[in-house]
């Protein structure tokens, strides 16, 4: 168990585990944590589900309490950091039984959607759950090689020949470093001035969003 005891109040962290076995290598997904001691909402919330509908998704929450409870935000990323609301639901407002809430996000993301609740009290104060996330087709695949790399990184794409892509490196605080809108299937990106360490590569069409990680050094 790790516990990191220097993170302030209301300071975000950002954690990954980076595993390494002789040559083999295994980065996990990054989990971002605001810490917030005070104002926490009297709604005691047990379970937080996303899954598969048809083309739909669909969202389950439990609440065990809840005290002057106002409503409900779901909200939805592409990249687990830039949010957008897509739905809203009234919450019971005081009970001291559980009680079942659902609803449906109709126009997922192609690729990885993920999903969060914005839970808030009559007052105005909010809370999170935590994520959960759901992965829709796509309509077309990328690599990333090499990884680890060191002066490029090669993006190759199967897709339509006419589709264009935008293509963009980011570093772990979401700030843009390279963008480039390419129709082609192989597109190189120079690391030449950019720190070692762990960045994302996002490429986006109309109607898709695909994030990879990968280490520069």
């Amino acid at each position: 168990m790790f516990k990191d005891v220097s993170l302030g109040e209301l300071v975000t962290g950002y954690y990954y585990i980076d595993i390494k076995n002789g040559t083999s290598r295994i980065i996990t997904s990054p989990i971002w944590y605001t810490r917030n001691d005070a104002n926490l909402l009297p709604v005691k919330l047990s379970v937080f589900t996303v899954q598969k509908a048809g083309k739909s998704a669909q969202l389950d929450w439990t609440t065990e309490q809840e005290i002057n409870s106002s409503h409900f935000i779901a909200e939805r990323s592409s990249d687990g950091r830039n949010w957008n609301s897509i739905l809203r639901v009234n919450a019971a407002g005081n009970s001291s039984i559980v009680k079942k809430y659902r609803a449906f996000d109709n126009a997922p993301l192609s690729g990885i959607n993920y999903y969060r609740l914005k839970q808030f009290d009559v007052d105005g104060k909010f809370e999170y759950s935590t994520v959960k996330t759901l992965t829709f087709n796509i309509a077309y695949s990328i690599a990333v090689a090499p990884n680890p790399a060191r002066d490029f990184i090669n993006i190759t794409t199967a897709k339509d020949q006419n589709t264009v892509l935008n293509i963009q490196l980011a570093d772990v605080t979401g700030k843009m470093l390279r963008t480039i809108q390419s129709s082609q299937s192989l597109i190189r990106i120079s690391t030449a001035g950019i720190a070692k360490g762990l960045y994302f590569i996002k490429v986006k069409d109309e109607n898709a969003v695909q994030t990879q990680r990968v280490i520069i050094e």
